[in-house]
């Protein structure tokens, strides 16, 4: 409790700032004892409370500050969902850096997609699950990786480049047998990809 309010009508003891918004806010009651304060002049303030809570606890915003930085550092530690929101966050940055290009050096019209069948090279129509295909456009073999370290690991370097190329057949125990050779961390089967 900061700069302490009394209550005159009723004893009882608030944050000055918090007693008089929600007098300003709220009812003009009591939040305690549902006590009528008729205004905030029944309110007087208690600088003999903060004086106990101030030697009891010395600096009250130092302390404060202190905690929430507790609580930060459990939350990292605690919530693995902050690396998943960090990844997708630069996930997102990079499509619209990646749009952005697209759209400035391509200016490449759009295909329409209003349900245009297109010829395939043989001659026939073809229209695939997603809608028309388009000719000579074929299904990529490769498959690109971005592999960062979690925030929180350790025992493993950084990759000096995260960006990954390689065939779609390609099992992950071999993907984990390259990174385990690249970063140099033995067993290679600890890595979670």
């Amino acid at each position: 409790m900061k700069k302490t309010s009394i209550v005159m009508e009723c004893l009882h003891r608030f944050c000055g700032e918090c007693i008089q918004k929600c007098l300003r806010l709220g009812k003009k009651e009591c939040p305690s004892c549902r006590i009528h304060i008729p205004s905030r002049r029944s309110l007087r303030p208690d600088p003999n409370f903060d004086d106990l809570i101030n030697n009891i606890y010395g600096d009250i915003d130092a302390l404060e500050d202190y905690e929430e930085k507790e609580i930060e550092n459990l939350n990292k530690a605690k919530n693995m969902n902050n690396a998943y929101a960090e990844s997708r966050k630069r996930g997102i940055m990079q499509q619209a850096i990646h749009r952005k290009k697209k759209t400035q050096g391509g200016k490449e019209k759009a295909a329409p997609t209003s349900g245009v069948k297109r010829k395939s090279p043989g001659g026939a129509t073809a229209s695939g699950p997603s809608g028309p295909t388009i000719v000579g456009l074929e299904e990529s073999t490769l498959i690109e990786y971005v592999v960062r370290r979690h925030p929180q690991e350790t025992l493993v370097d950084r990759l000096d480049r995260e960006y990954l190329r390689t065939s779609r057949d390609l099992p992950m125990h071999i993907l984990k047998k390259f990174l385990g050779q690249k970063l140099s961390y033995q067993p290679y089967s600890h890595f979670q990809v």
